[in-house]
């Protein structure tokens, strides 16, 4: 239920939340893809931001962004779900300041999220976040998945709503070893490339 979900939050996502209310984020909700062109507009907005920050050429980074999770993909899934499928868009007057992928069905599933960060601080994120789990509660799921934590940043900020990690297996049987070989491809890029991590944010569903 709603109340015992809020008792887990912590007092940074409080703190965001109220400062989104204060900076008049409103959150818009729609399902079957209808918000996911503002998706992915968003999403290529923080792909440029941390490409520049990792010294990756844009349309490398793009171009590996649209291989693998391009929107005809999603509109395709979307399409499938229909009702079941959402994209919550957090809006800061015109702009989409954050936005989620979340896939209902018996349990909540967070799939992809996107901020901009230009304007992280304003609590974007949190309130969104909030949103989409009292959107779960509301259709009845007992668990949310908020999927994969790429960077410490993105952990912390989970557990601020409560999330407890999970440690979860990972198998891969190939007849040739294509996963070892792309691996290798891609530090071999990075290396040419002068490719430099950078910490990436929270702002996760």
């Amino acid at each position: 239920g709603v109340d015992a979900m809020k008792a887990r939050f912590g007092s940074s996502a409080w703190t965001g939340i109220k400062r989104a209310v204060k900076a008049g984020v409103r959150i818009e909700t729609a399902s079957s893809g209808k918000l996911l062109p503002e998706f992915f507009s968003l999403a290529h907005k923080e792909r440029r931001h941390w490409a520049t920050r990792q010294h990756e050429p844009q349309w490398l980074a793009q171009m590996r962004y649209r291989m693998v999770d391009g929107e005809s993909k999603w509109q395709r899934v979307a399409s499938h779900l229909g009702e079941r499928f959402r994209v919550t868009i957090a809006w800061h007057g015109e702009k989409p300041a954050a936005a989620g992928i979340v896939i209902l069905n018996g349990n909540a599933h967070g799939m992809r999220a996107a901020m901009d960060p230009e304007i992280r601080k304003i609590g974007a994120s949190h309130l969104l976040n909030l949103v989409v789990l009292e959107d779960a509660c509301a259709a009845g799921a007992r668990w949310f998945n908020l999927g994969e934590s790429a960077t410490p940043g993105a952990s912390d900020f989970k557990a601020s709503f409560g999330a407890v990690p999970v440690t979860v297996p990972e198998l891969s049987f190939e007849r040739l070893p294509f996963s070892k070989s792309a691996a290798l491809a891609r530090e071999t890029v990075k290396r040419l490339i002068g490719f430099r991590p950078a910490h990436q944010g929270n702002g996760q569903p």
